[in-house]
């Protein structure tokens, strides 16, 4: 990466910092681009060169740790099959929530509040999904399998997320994401 890219990718993760202080305290539709770009200090011509919608800004944050939930999946470990490598690093990000649950949890109350967000939401879960599912795909299962378990998988996920967040995230989320997993085993093996 040239000194040019690395000067646009801080810009674009202060931008995003600050755009979700400001969906934080204001809620989304109560925050608008041009507060977002006043208090980056920049135009919103300049906010839109970074992201092209609210919502892009919004989940600026989990476009970047769908990133490394891809590279992740990519690293196998020795004797690791894919659907155990799937497995471990949706655990390991698991524990990233717990990690950042304050932050989290606002965000979750945030997107439930908004049919945008929402929506956004499950087109990242598609993603997610994907990721899954060429995994398991890379690792020799069929297409068709991969295709069922990668579903259950994120269905399993958004199911603990869910009961997370509404409990007020006051659990360990990386123990009960492995009961999930522990479900899906026994269901489906």
């Amino acid at each position: 990466m040239n000194k040019r890219e690395r000067n646009r990718l801080r810009n674009r993760r202060r931008m995003a910092r600050i755009a979700l202080e400001l969906f934080l305290e204001n809620g989304f539709d109560g925050t608008t681009i041009d507060e977002i770009a006043e208090r980056a200090g920049v135009s919103s011509r300049t906010f839109f060169r970074y992201f092209p919608t609210k919502e892009v800004a919004f989940f600026a944050n989990q476009e970047e740790r769908l990133g490394r939930f891809q590279e992740a999946l990519a690293a196998a470990q020795e004797d690791e099959s894919a659907y155990e490598r799937v497995r471990r690093v949706c655990l390991a990000e698991a524990a990233r929530y717990m990690e950042e649950r304050d932050v989290e949890t606002r965000q979750y109350e945030i997107v439930m509040a908004s049919n945008h967000l929402l929506a956004y939401d499950l087109q990242l879960d598609q993603a997610w999904e994907q990721a899954i599912y060429d995994t398991l795909v890379a690792g020799g299962h069929a297409e068709r399998v991969a295709l069922v378990v990668a579903g259950a998988i994120i269905g399993m996920i958004r199911a603990e997320l869910r009961t997370w967040f509404r409990s007020g995230s006051d659990y360990d989320i990386v123990a009960r994401g492995a009961e999930g997993f522990e479900i899906l085993e026994a269901e489906i093996g």
